[in-house]
C-alpha cells in the first residue's frame, strides 16, 4: 500500500494534524491580540493552549497507531509524533513564568505553526498513479537480402 493513498488508513492522524494546525493559527491570533493591547484574548489563548495540550497528547497516541499501519511511511507519522512531542514542550514553555520561556515559547509557536502546516499538506497530498510499464518485446528476425 502507498502511504499517499487517500483511502489508506491514516484519516484519523491527518485530521488531527489539519485540527493542530488551526489551533496554532488560532493561538498566534489570540496572542498577537493580548501583546498588542487590542483585546484581552488571554482567556482564548488559555482554552484553546489546553485544547493544543490535549491535542498533542492526541497526535502521540495516533501517531503510534499510524505506525502500525504505515511502517513505510516512516517520516510523516515520526513528524506527527514529534509534532505532539514539541506541542507539549510549546505548552510547557507558555505555563513557565519569566521572560527566557517566553523568548522561547514565541518563535517556538510560529514554527510549530509552519511544521503542522506543511505535515498536514504532506499527509493528504495525493500523488497520481504511475502509468504501467509494459515491456514490448519482439524478435529480431534477420532479413533474407543480408542488411539487419
Amino acid at each position: 500500500m502507498r502511504c499517499d493513498r487517500p483511502d489508506h488508513p491514516g484519516r484519523t492522524l491527518t485530521s488531527l494534524v489539519w485540527a493542530t494546525a488551526v489551533g496554532i493559527l488560532l493561538q498566534a491570533v489570540s496572542a498577537g491580540q493580548f501583546i498588542s493591547g487590542l483585546t484581552n484574548a488571554i482567556g482564548v489563548h488559555s482554552i484553546v493552549g489546553t485544547v493544543l495540550e490535549i491535542a498533542g497528547l492526541a497526535l502521540v497516541v495516533a501517531a503510534g497507531v499510524d505506525r502500525h499501519t504505515r511502517r513505510h511511511c516512516r517520516g510523516r507519522w515520526l513528524a506527527a509524533l514529534m509534532l505532539g512531542v514539541v506541542l507539549l514542550i510549546q505548552a510547557g514553555l507558555g505555563h513557565a513564568p519569566g521572560a527566557v520561556p517566553t523568548a522561547v515559547h514565541v518563535p517556538l509557536g510560529a514554527a510549530l505553526f509552519a511544521w503542522a502546516t506543511v505535515l498536514a499538506i504532506a499527509l493528504t497530498r495525493t500523488t497520481p498513479p504511475r502509468p504501467e510499464r509494459h515491456v514490448q518485446t519482439t524478435a529480431h528476425t534477420p532479413s533474407r537480402t543480408g542488411s539487419p
